[in-house]
Protein backbone atom coordinates (compact mmCIF):
# COMPACT_ATOMS: atom_id res chain seq x y z
CA UNK A 1 0.00 0.00 0.00
CA UNK A 2 2.70 2.47 0.86
CA UNK A 3 4.27 1.88 -2.47
CA UNK A 4 1.16 2.87 -4.20
CA UNK A 5 0.99 6.11 -1.97
CA UNK A 6 4.93 6.60 -3.20
CA UNK A 7 3.92 6.34 -6.65
CA UNK A 8 1.37 8.39 -6.57
CA UNK A 9 3.09 11.43 -4.98
CA UNK A 10 6.19 10.85 -7.40
CA UNK A 11 3.62 10.94 -10.41
CA UNK A 12 1.92 14.15 -9.05
CA UNK A 13 6.07 15.21 -8.42
CA UNK A 14 6.77 15.00 -12.00
CA UNK A 15 3.47 16.53 -13.08
CA UNK A 16 2.77 19.57 -11.08
CA UNK A 17 4.96 22.59 -11.32
CA UNK A 18 7.73 22.80 -7.80
CA UNK A 19 5.39 25.18 -6.46
CA UNK A 20 2.77 23.61 -7.42
CA UNK A 21 3.69 20.35 -5.83
CA UNK A 22 5.32 21.68 -2.63
CA UNK A 23 1.60 22.81 -1.79
CA UNK A 24 -0.04 19.78 -2.68
CA UNK A 25 2.90 18.33 -0.77
CA UNK A 26 2.37 20.27 2.65
CA UNK A 27 -1.53 20.38 2.30
CA UNK A 28 -1.22 16.32 2.31
CA UNK A 29 1.46 15.99 5.15
CA UNK A 30 -0.56 19.08 6.98
CA UNK A 31 -4.18 16.88 6.74
CA UNK A 32 -2.67 13.80 7.47
CA UNK A 33 -1.37 14.84 10.95
CA UNK A 34 -4.53 16.42 11.58
CA UNK A 35 -6.45 13.00 10.82
CA UNK A 36 -4.09 11.20 12.72
CA UNK A 37 -4.31 12.87 16.03
CA UNK A 38 -8.43 13.12 15.31
CA UNK A 39 -7.67 9.21 15.13
CA UNK A 40 -5.65 9.61 18.21
CA UNK A 41 -8.58 11.66 20.35
CA UNK A 42 -10.79 8.41 18.87
CA UNK A 43 -8.62 6.07 20.61
CA UNK A 44 -7.48 4.58 16.75
CA UNK A 45 -3.74 4.85 17.77
CA UNK A 46 -2.41 1.84 15.71
CA UNK A 47 -4.34 3.70 12.76
CA UNK A 48 -2.52 7.21 14.39
CA UNK A 49 0.88 5.38 14.18
CA UNK A 50 0.81 4.20 10.62
CA UNK A 51 0.08 7.28 9.40
CA UNK A 52 2.73 9.63 11.47
CA UNK A 53 5.38 6.78 10.47
CA UNK A 54 4.14 7.52 6.91
CA UNK A 55 4.36 11.53 6.98
CA UNK A 56 7.57 11.09 8.71
CA UNK A 57 9.09 8.75 5.97
CA UNK A 58 7.92 10.89 3.46
CA UNK A 59 9.42 14.13 5.23
CA UNK A 60 12.56 12.61 5.28
CA UNK A 61 15.06 14.79 3.75
CA UNK A 62 15.42 14.06 -0.16
CA UNK A 63 12.65 12.56 -0.31
CA UNK A 64 10.48 14.56 -1.78
CA UNK A 65 12.54 17.22 -1.04
CA UNK A 66 13.75 19.13 3.01
CA UNK A 67 10.36 19.77 4.74
CA UNK A 68 12.03 20.98 8.09
CA UNK A 69 9.03 23.00 8.93
CA UNK A 70 6.63 19.22 8.53
CA UNK A 71 9.38 17.38 10.26
CA UNK A 72 8.66 19.99 13.42
CA UNK A 73 4.89 19.26 12.85
CA UNK A 74 5.03 15.22 12.60
CA UNK A 75 7.56 15.19 16.06
CA UNK A 76 5.14 17.42 17.70
CA UNK A 77 2.17 14.94 16.88
CA UNK A 78 4.71 11.75 17.59
CA UNK A 79 4.88 13.33 20.99
CA UNK A 80 1.00 13.74 21.41
CA UNK A 81 1.19 10.09 20.73
CA UNK A 82 3.40 8.76 22.87
CA UNK A 83 2.14 11.09 25.80
CA UNK A 84 -1.30 9.38 25.35
CA UNK A 85 0.12 5.72 25.34
CA UNK A 86 2.29 7.19 28.68
CA UNK A 87 5.52 6.83 27.18
CA UNK A 88 6.88 9.86 28.56
CA UNK A 89 10.46 9.57 27.94
CA UNK A 90 10.05 8.19 23.79
CA UNK A 91 7.42 11.52 23.35
CA UNK A 92 10.04 13.60 24.90
CA UNK A 93 12.67 12.21 22.91
CA UNK A 94 10.26 13.50 19.74
CA UNK A 95 9.65 17.04 20.91
CA UNK A 96 13.27 17.45 22.15
CA UNK A 97 13.62 16.43 18.27
CA UNK A 98 11.44 19.31 17.06
CA UNK A 99 13.32 21.81 19.60
CA UNK A 100 16.35 21.00 17.91
CA UNK A 101 15.20 22.08 14.54
CA UNK A 102 13.32 24.73 15.48
CA UNK A 103 16.80 26.18 16.70
CA UNK A 104 17.98 25.76 13.21
CA UNK A 105 14.57 27.13 11.17
CA UNK A 106 14.19 30.11 10.27
CA UNK A 107 10.18 29.49 10.64
CA UNK A 108 9.05 30.55 14.43
CA UNK A 109 5.39 28.89 13.77
CA UNK A 110 5.59 25.74 15.85
CA UNK A 111 7.68 27.26 18.14
CA UNK A 112 4.83 27.77 20.98
CA UNK A 113 3.32 24.54 20.32
CA UNK A 114 6.46 22.23 20.73
CA UNK A 115 7.03 24.53 23.81
CA UNK A 116 3.43 23.70 25.36
CA UNK A 117 4.00 20.19 24.56
CA UNK A 118 7.32 19.68 26.04
CA UNK A 119 6.08 21.39 29.39
CA UNK A 120 2.84 19.28 29.58
CA UNK A 121 4.99 15.97 29.41
CA UNK A 122 7.49 17.58 32.14
CA UNK A 123 4.30 18.03 34.09
CA UNK A 124 3.44 14.95 33.71
CA UNK A 125 7.09 13.74 34.29
CA UNK A 126 6.75 15.78 37.78
CA UNK A 127 9.43 18.10 36.62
Amino acid sequence: MAFLHFKAISQALAFYSKQDFEDFFQTLIKELNIYAIKLLNAENEDFCFQILSQCDQWTQPGTFGNHPDLRIFIYNHFGCYYRRLENLELALSFLMKALKLLNVSQNEHYLGLTHMNIAAVLSHLGE
